[in-house]
């Protein structure tokens, strides 16, 4: 979330120079906004699609599956003694 927050800072601080007349500084710092975005955008596909190669525990692996266990319940008589 952090690349994404320094795109769209950079994103306000190109348009912010655009509207004063900093017509390199708008330039600029646009450039480096759509390379945060774009490096952003490329990692998240890239985790999309490992996490959808990887099979999770009912998938293609046999993990042996415990019993479900029931904790113990404190009745309301006990929870009143110190």
């Amino acid at each position: 979330m952090s690349l994404l927050k320094w795109a769209l800072i950079m994103l306000v601080v190109s348009l912010v120079a655009a509207l004063f007349g900093f017509t390199n500084l708008a330039a600029a710092s646009a450039d480096v906004a759509r390379i945060l975005f774009y490096i952003f955008l490329v990692i998240f596909l890239v985790l999309l699609v490992l996490a959808w190669s990887v099979p999770g525990p009912r998938g293609d692996l046999n993990f042996r599956r415990r019993p479900f266990q029931q904790l113990p319940t404190v009745s309301s008589d006990h929870a009143s003694q110190p």
